[in-house]
């Protein structure tokens, strides 16, 4: 089924987790991407460089911190709700 991935390389290096944690982080802030592959006016050369090279990793991160954000709202007006009744 999976013949062409090589699942062993999957988040294998750092610069992959890094790009996927800062789009989690993104996504759950709810905000524009802040970094973009084609960005130069970044004074963080080191971020900008991983996310360029793994920035479907940010992409990919940003899904479950928006998920989680849309959770912990929900979460949140069924606590509150559940309080006033």
């Amino acid at each position: 089924m999976f013949n062409g991935i090589n699942l062993k390389q999957f988040l294998s290096e750092h610069q992959e987790w890094h790009a996927l944690i800062e789009g989690f982080s993104d996504g759950f802030c709810i905000r524009k991407a802040r970094y973009e592959p084609w960005d130069e006016g970044n004074d963080d050369e080191n971020l900008l460089k991983s996310l360029r090279k793994e920035h479907h990793y940010y992409n990919i991160g940003r899904v479950p911190g928006f998920a989680s954000f849309i959770i912990l709202v929900t979460g949140m007006i069924v606590w509150i709700i559940g309080a006033v009744i």
